[in-house]
């Protein structure tokens, strides 16, 4: 089926590299004087570099203590002088190696490392996207970075940004992506709210007088998390509902998925007790065809144009329906979030958003037969098409995150199927057809959904960039900014 389970280091290394700098642009947008070059967020960097490199970096080369380990004499000679490399190509010692890891090559990581070491010192090192590309630990900083804000405006746009931002799988199967965004945005939301009651303390015991308001928005987050059973249970809710999307055309992937999330709630409550009524993320984590459907309003736009009969009223009634979905939408989202709702009134909210949500989608499943040839008043042959298409428009089931923009991050592993095996539906308006393969449109489509800020990250096989089949995809990946571009052969 094109599809991969894809372990948790590869998703952490993916989500973490898209996520975090996607956050970092954010609050720079709101306080750019925070990250000028000589300000205190970059020092972290030049204060502790050690601290921002992974053990595997480090290893046999900067011990716990900060000092350079030597390297044994025999290996030493050879440094600059190569006719005294007798050895090089054997395994290095122990406590100077990664496995398998030879001298030649520890002496490689060796220099790149404390070169590295001397850039971020030299304070050469302020940008988000250095971070990226020196592979430093940008988990370990941004947790850093929000520990110590100074002043309450950077935290805030901090804060912001992560209960703010959009994640999406375009093809999440049991969702190992969307855990691993889970997993990175729970310790970054946790150290908000610590340095939050951090900022409300430290006015308190000052003494000094003060407006009521001040801090007043720090008080009510604090607030807000005291009334959920624990501030962990509070925080994955909220991330879960909304920070994470996801699309999967097999909806039994999709129940896993999320399953496996309402697990993850349900694990830090300790008794039964205390357990509020679980989100319902049938909204976030949807079933469809990422690739079949209108993406945005401009594909809807020219759709009716080619239609006889249709024209600028209607495509302003169909914003009018979306509109309406939006706001039924977020009153539903709002609703999970807060503590104690009225279960009446949720499933009243649930059932109206459903039932819009599905007029206004049958609406262009219509109109998008019309360019598969289908003919809607032929029923069984227009069941039959939508069955095998399961048209999925991303114009209408997220209205507001499309209307913003697009989505902030998107990240997954996408399906690697050669088109020719795909006899189920057809796909229809993609440049990258010609490279004939489902990844391809994948990372097509995934470019009208992205923020034009935003980040994304996948899995992609080698040919994507190394043969000429994949040239259209080639010219697509061309006209973005490429940040770093990671290859397997999966």
């Amino acid at each position: 089926m094109g599809t991969y389970y894809t372990k948790e280091d590869i998703t952490e290394y993916i989500g973490k590299n898209t996520v975090i700098p996607s956050l970092f642009d954010a609050a720079e947008k709101q306080c750019a004087i925070a990250f000028r070059p000589d300000s205190a967020l970059w020092r972290l960097l030049k204060d502790d570099p050690d601290r921002y490199f992974y053990l595997a970096m480090r290893k046999g080369v900067i011990d716990d203590c900060g000092e350079v380990m030597p390297l044994p004499e025999e290996i030493a000679r050879g440094i600059n002088d190569v006719s005294q490399r007798d050895g090089w190509n054997c395994p290095a010692a122990a406590e100077y190696a990664l496995p398998t890891e030879t001298w030649r090559e520890h002496v490689a990581r060796r220099q790149r490392c404390l070169e590295l070491r001397d850039k971020l010192q030299a304070g050469a090192v302020h940008q988000t996207n250095d971070l990226v590309t020196y592979n430093l630990d940008i988990r370990q900083f941004a947790e850093d970075v929000i520990a110590a804000c100074e002043g309450p405006e950077l935290l805030r746009a901090f804060y912001h940004a992560i209960s703010t931002v959009t994640v999406l799988d375009p093809a999440c199967g049991s969702g190992a992506f969307l855990f691993a965004a889970l997993n990175i945005l729970e310790p970054l939301y946790e150290a908000c709210l610590v340095r939050m009651q951090a900022f409300v303390d430290d006015l308190e015991r000052s003494g000094e007088r003060h407006s009521p308001r001040r801090f007043a928005d720090f008080r009510h987050t604090l607030a807000e998390a005291e009334k959920h059973p624990n501030r962990t249970y509070c925080i994955l809710k909220s991330i879960i509902v909304h920070n994470l999307y996801g699309v999967d055309i097999m909806e039994e992937a999709v129940e896993i998925c999320k399953l496996r999330l309402f697990l993850k709630l349900v694990a830090q409550i300790d008794k039964v007790k205390d357990l509020e009524p679980l989100p319902d993320i049938d909204f976030n984590i949807r079933p469809g065809n990422t690739l079949v459907g209108f993406a945005t309003l401009g594909d809807v736009r020219r759709t009716l144009d080619g239609m006889l009969g249709f024209g600028k009223n209607q495509v302003e009634r169909i914003v009018e329906e979306a509109e309406i979905v939006e706001r039924a939408f977020q009153k539903f989202h709002e609703m999970q979030t807060e503590f104690g709702m009225d279960a009446r009134e949720f499933a009243v909210a649930k059932q109206e958003l459903r039932e819009r949500l599905k007029k206004l989608a049958a609406e262009l499943d219509q109109y998008l037969a019309s360019e598969y040839r289908i003919d809607p008043g032929s029923t069984q042959v227009y069941d039959q098409w939508r069955e095998n298409h399961r048209p999925f428009h991303w114009f209408a089931e997220f209205y507001g995150i499309m209307q913003r923009g697009g989505f902030d991050v998107i990240i997954g592993n996408p399906p690697y199927v050669e088109l020719a095996a795909v006899s189920d539906y057809r796909t229809l308006g993609y440049q990258c057809d010609r490279a004939g393969n489902l990844y391809a449109l994948m990372l097509e489509r995934c470019c009208a959904l992205v923020n034009v800020s935003g980040r994304q990250g996948f899995i992609v096989p080698v040919s994507s960039v190394s043969t000429d089949r994949y040239g259209s995809l080639q010219q697509l990946l061309k006209s973005y900014d490429l940040m770093r571009q990671t290859t397997s052969n999966a």
